[in-house]
């Protein structure tokens, strides 16, 4: 030491530059490791966020991506429970609060799911030392403003409809993507905020909902394109979870199903245990028994992709597992029960009448398709003749829109037989049980719901699934008001989705306005 100043042999180390902090900043190992803390699962004090597992293995995953296409496009099927959300939230945050220009969303399904991942990210922020703390501009209930590197983390609720359609985004996450229902508004509106531009970022990740909306359709497309596509599947298996695991009590065997199952997978006994309790759990809750795998524990919990869209989605006003399972069973038709021909006539537009017929137990049994003719008298003596020809009991019409004329040229021809066995239905009447529904349209339509619950039959087509399908609960779809009363998808909404008229489902419909 000389006049107090410290010496070095080596010299005077060079001072620290801006750019080496930035390099350092910009690590995300480093930086989430040095900076960012995180609650336990088990509870105390926050901790250093370490990456988990299936963290560890989707980060690699994402960035390998990042590295080969220069832009992320992710779709991450999942079991409960695994931080990707976390995971994805930190990413972001770290490349808001370190990069100059970087734009975030983070969409919630629900409002309290974007409340808790705001919370954390303002956690997050909160922890940082003033040397990676960048400059905060504005901070509320659901952004944060980094004005000196222009950047912006913003999260939102999918609840409600229209966001940020005009915005511009450079990063954008949609968590339990599968629970969203307003489908066309993130496909027309908040996904192209992100340009398909190097350094972009799009990932949704869920755990199932059933076979069918947007999640399920585009993860289904990304699987059969083995990631080919613009779209990369990252699968994240509940097994991989070093956590997912129990204790076994002395005297515990497990049930046939799930020895097999674990010799499938290759779990070892505390893994197996620990499946075993949540099925128990699920599967008594869901009128199943709990010595058998319950398809929504498989949903819950898979251990390989196909598990993940088994159970029934919750948006289905229709649950597919019950129409698929209508349409696989074989025609019986109710002996005694009445014979019914019912129709769903075509408007003006390019959609036909479509026409089947009900018999109790059976719909489609003798009768089912389009009728290739518009004019109403030649359709009135195709139904004539039909009629006669299987002895039916009655002809129901539906006259929402144009069918009146058809039912006078029907009734011209059935004199013999009498008026009384040409019945029109009108779906804009009001409901028998004005209570429950808030129009004849939901009356039927939930009819025809629960009437799929028995041990019924219907076609195996492919196009009344898709019409099924399109009924869901949410934003512009099935809804209850606030009397409760029960109202259905508008047709103008299924016909834009679907590209046209549900005639098939209609013609349904209407077979449940007599009680066969």
């Amino acid at each position: 030491m000389k006049g107090g100043r410290v010496t070095y042999p080596w010299g005077t180390p060079p001072p620290i530059s801006k750019k080496s902090i930035r390099t350092g900043l910009l690590d995300f190992d480093r930086y989430r490791e040095t900076f960012l803390r995180v609650r336990p699962l088990v509870g105390g004090d926050r901790v250093p966020f370490i990456l988990n597992v299936p963290q560890c293995r989707l980060h690699a995953r994402v960035e390998d991506e990042r590295n080969t296409f220069r832009m992320v496009r992710a779709l991450v099927p999942k079991a409960r429970q695994m931080g990707v959300s976390k995971y994805v939230g930190v990413r972001y945050f770290h490349r808001t609060a370190t990069e100059f220009g970087r734009r975030a969303q983070i969409v919630a399904h629900r409002s309290d799911s974007a409340a808790n991942l705001h919370r954390d990210i303002k956690e997050f922020y909160g922890d940082l030392p003033s040397c990676a703390r960048p400059h905060l501009g504005a901070s509320n209930a659901r952004e944060l403003v980094f004005d000196r590197l222009k950047s912006l983390y913003k999260v939102a609720s999918a609840e409600g409809g229209d966001i940020g359609r005009s915005d511009d985004f450079h990063l954008l996450h949609l968590s339990e993507a599968a629970f969203f229902d307003n489908t066309e508004d993130l496909s027309s509106g908040l996904l192209q905020t992100v340009k398909y531009l190097p350094g972009t970022e799009i990932i949704m990740e869920s755990t199932g909902n059933g076979q069918s909306g947007m999640f399920y359709s585009m993860c289904r497309e990304a699987h059969a394109q083995q990631n080919k596509g613009p779209w990369r599947l990252h699968f994240l298996s509940w097994p991989m979870m070093p956590e997912y695991r129990t204790e076994i009590p002395t005297g515990w065997k497990a049930p046939k199903d799930f020895e097999d199952y674990a010799k499938f997978h290759g779990l070892d006994r505390e893994q197996l245990y620990w499946f075993w309790l949540q099925n128990y759990t699920i599967a008594s809750m869901n009128g199943g028994q709990p010595e058998t795998i319950h398809r929504l524990t498989r949903q819950e919990y898979p251990a390989v992709y196909d598990e993940c869209f088994m159970a029934d989605s919750t948006l289905d006003f229709f649950p597919a597992s019950v129409v698929n399972a209508a349409m696989i069973r074989k025609p019986a038709p109710s002996a005694g029960a009445l014979k019914l021909l019912c129709v769903d006539p075509a408007g003006d537009g390019q959609d036909k009448p479509f026409v089947c017929d009900r018999q109790g137990s059976a719909i489609g049994a003798r009768v089912w398709g389009e009728l290739a003719n518009r004019d109403f008298n030649v359709q009135a003596d195709w139904l004539f003749q039909t009629y006669e020809r299987f002895s039916m009991d009655a002809i129901v019409i539906d006259v929402t829109g144009v069918g009146k004329g058809l039912v006078d040229a029907v009734r011209l021809r059935m004199r013999k037989y009498g008026a009384e066995k040409v019945m029109p239905v009108n779906f804009a009447w009001g409901a028998l049980n004005d209570v429950l529904y808030g129009n004849r349209r939901a009356e039927l339509h939930d009819r025809l719901q629960r009437w799929l619950q028995g041990d019924v039959s219907i076609p195996n087509d492919k196009l009344l699934s898709e019409e099924f399908a399109a009924y869901k609960w949410g934003f512009g779809g099935c809804r209850r008001d606030e009397r409760m009363r029960l109202f259905m998808t508008p047709k103008l909404k299924i016909h834009k989705d679907i590209g046209r008229s549900p005639d098939r489902l209609d013609a349904c419909a209407v077979a449940m306005a007599v009680e066969s």
